[in-house]
């Protein structure tokens, strides 16, 4: 570019993004927008040979920062459990239900009993932020449907709220893969992280789920972030888990400031932060596939709590 321009390039004001919340079919791919931060989803019915397991998978960015975010790829002809072993469930921000992916794996780059799956809401307001979606990738083996809602709530805070329909006892789980994190204080259900954008909060307390942190390791692709082909790096890995009777919901938090604190009663969520403060009113569980889960949303002061 300097043979052809000089250092005009280099130099010129770079205009900021204007970015919105879009949703396209039928790739399947969604955002959500705020004005220092924005996430990513997908939500599609395969047409053609799908890559990985990774359906309703979250990517957030803040400041800049993709601070929860996908593991990548790393490699397609390394030794176990590397050998494409980042297109699993597992190592993405989703849910994994009885330790099995989303799909069947097949050979090499296959997978069978391909997923389908739909938008049900996608809504971009001045204070909230909302999508809704599901797929049925469990629901030939194991009869579970996976809807997830993500709410941004006043620019200070994600909200993903899971509901695993089905029935019987079941083994559910969840990572949460931050790149460049940091414990900064931790609970049995809540994290203080420091991230390269800045100080943020994980809660997970609405069900009293313990966060588990994952140490990377040579043998297990858990906690490891691929930014470009053959290179991977340890990232900070977040684990939730739970054996549950069917249906059942899930919630995690994140706040994007270090002071988080979650309240869930009934059918009534409250996220507060020193920066604002939020209260959704929801659809119980067992009412969820009747339309949209949220059924209320609310912006509350800090000192109204």
């Amino acid at each position: 570019m300097w043979w052809l321009y000089g250092d005009e390039p280099f130099v010129s004001p770079v205009e900021p993004i204007q970015r919105e919340s879009v949703a396209t079919a039928p790739s399947g791919y969604v955002t959500l927008d705020g004005s220092d931060t924005w996430a990513f989803t997908r939500c599609c019915t395969y047409e053609c040979r799908p890559a990985q397991a990774d359906m309703l998978h979250v990517d957030i960015w803040w400041r800049g920062h993709n601070v929860v975010a996908d593991a990548g790829t790393y490699s397609y002809n390394a030794a176990a459990p590397w050998r494409n072993g980042l297109a699993h469930t597992r190592v993405h921000n989703t849910i994994e239900v009885d330790g099995l992916d989303q799909m069947r794996r097949g050979p090499r780059f296959t997978w069978f009993d391909w997923t389908e799956s739909q938008i049900i809401r996608h809504e971009s307001g001045d204070s909230f932020k909302i999508f809704e979606g599901e797929h049925n990738g469990y629901s030939v083996r194991l009869g579970i449907v996976h809807r997830r809602t993500l709410i941004l709530a006043g620019d200070t805070a994600w909200i993903v709220i899971d509901d695993i329909l089905g029935s019987g006892m079941h083994d559910l789980a969840s990572q949460w893969l931050i790149p460049a994190g940091s414990v900064i204080s931790r609970e049995p259900s809540h994290v203080v992280i420091s991230t390269p954008a800045g100080t943020i909060a994980m809660d997970a307390s609405a069900q009293d789920m313990a966060v588990e942190l994952v140490e990377p390791a040579d043998a297990d692709a858990l906690g490891w972030l691929s930014t470009r082909y053959r290179h991977r790096m340890p990232a900070l890995s977040l684990v939730t888990r739970s054996r549950c009777d069917l249906p059942f919901r899930r919630i995690v938090v994140f706040g994007l400031t270090a002071e988080l604190s979650v309240t869930f009663a009934g059918a009534h969520l409250a996220v507060w932060t020193d920066r604002g403060a939020a209260e959704i009113g929801l659809q119980p569980v067992s009412q969820s596939t009747l339309g949209s889960i949220v059924q209320s949303t609310r912006l509350l002061t800090p000192s109204s709590r």
